[in-house]
């Protein structure tokens, strides 16, 4: 009789452990998983994109806008090195043609000439780069010219560069600290 209830006991502790388990592992953990943050703001022509890593706390931002039919983008990074993070992409360019982009009435700056490797990319020394952001922050309009390769007409497009220094200025009171 003593051994039968030892049994009936360790099997009673058997389900109770199986029932235990069950229900322990088939309650889901409440966890969240944070990825970043997303914030984007319109200034006219140019957006504030900002990615925001919670954990750390430390924005991710570019200004940028589109122009011819939404395909070619201008994009900077709105920091104290922000003429080395100036990125121009226009797709199709004709090979060995230079983009030429010029803030109001200042010289014409003119890009190196379009390479096969370049895929789009506007290639800009650090120095045009430099000069372009300074007249970008006092002018008016940025123009930039440029040929396709379907088109035999140059095409040229203005971006307001008030909209442009607005975008700044709320990267400025928003993140500068």
């Amino acid at each position: 009789v003593c051994i039968n209830s030892i049994k009936l006991l360790f099997q009673m502790k058997k389900i109770f452990l199986t029932i235990a388990i069950v229900i322990l592992f088939s309650n889901q953990s409440h966890s969240e998983v944070i990825g970043l943050q997303k914030d984007e703001k319109v200034f006219g022509e140019w957006r504030l994109i900002c990615e925001n890593d919670v954990m750390v706390d430390v924005p991710y931002c570019k200004i940028a806008s589109k122009f011819y039919s939404d395909q070619a983008a201008i994009s900077l990074e709105p920091s104290l090195k922000m003429m080395n993070q100036m990125i121009m992409v226009i797709p199709d360019l004709k090979l060995a043609e230079t983009v030429k982009i010029r803030i109001d009435k200042n010289d014409i700056i003119f890009s190196n000439p379009v390479k096969k490797d370049d895929f789009g990319l506007v290639s800009l020394s650090p120095r045009q780069k430099q000069l372009i952001l300074a007249q970008m922050k006092k002018g008016d309009f940025l123009f930039i010219r440029f040929n396709i390769k379907t088109s035999e007409k140059e095409i040229t497009v203005g971006l307001n560069l008030k909209d442009f220094r607005e975008a700044v200025s709320y990267y400025n009171s928003k993140f500068s600290n």
